[in-house]
């Protein structure tokens, strides 16, 4: 073989090594950015997820502050009919949002999370319709005293607490940290 011949075959092998390093290199960083999307996607959802569970939290405690000052103003002897309706309002303001809340959960999900996010929704409902309830007898009666809304308004505040822990439960499941 001579030396022309050596050397075109000789060329032919560097550019295919070459040519192949490329494609191999070529697929790995393609791999590394597959991997590094995902990780950053994950990391994304997460971040979402801490944050909906978190306003879920803070709104749900707020919804229960405005519903037990709702309460004090019914029994409370020096209350108005007014004061009734103003608390009323701060109680719907609270409402509002936390049920835009539980939608964010039920979109950040995952399933199990939003099916506690909306258990959770239904048990402050029924404590919150109470509360309708109990403001429109009182401001039709002229009193707050109304011992069944009263007993009907303790039972519903207890029965909130295993959807909230259950919710919360389902919170540190989904974001790996229970």
């Amino acid at each position: 073989m001579d030396a022309s011949i050596a050397a075109i075959i000789g060329t032919g092998v560097g550019a295919i090594g070459g040519l192949g390093g490329g494609v191999v290199s070529v697929l790995g960083q393609a791999r590394s950015q597959r991997s590094q999307h995902a990780n950053d996607r994950t990391r994304w959802r997460d971040e979402m997820r801490r944050a909906a569970y978190q306003d879920l939290i803070t709104t749900t405690k707020a919804l229960a502050r405005e519903l037990w000052r709702a309460s004090d103003h019914l029994l409370d002897p020096e209350s108005t009919p007014a004061d009734w309706q103003s608390q009323y309002r701060e109680v719907h303001e609270a409402w509002t949002h936390f049920s835009a809340a539980t939608a964010a959960v039920t979109i950040a999900g995952p399933g199990h999370a939003a099916d506690a996010a909306e258990d959770l929704r239904t048990a402050m409902r029924e404590w919150e319709m109470i509360v309708t309830e109990w403001t429109k007898a009182a401001v039709g009666s002229g009193t707050g005293e109304n011992a069944p809304l009263q007993e009907r308004f303790t039972v519903a505040a207890k029965a909130k607490r295993g959807p909230d822990k259950a919710f919360q439960h389902a919170a540190r499941y989904a974001l790996a940290t229970e």
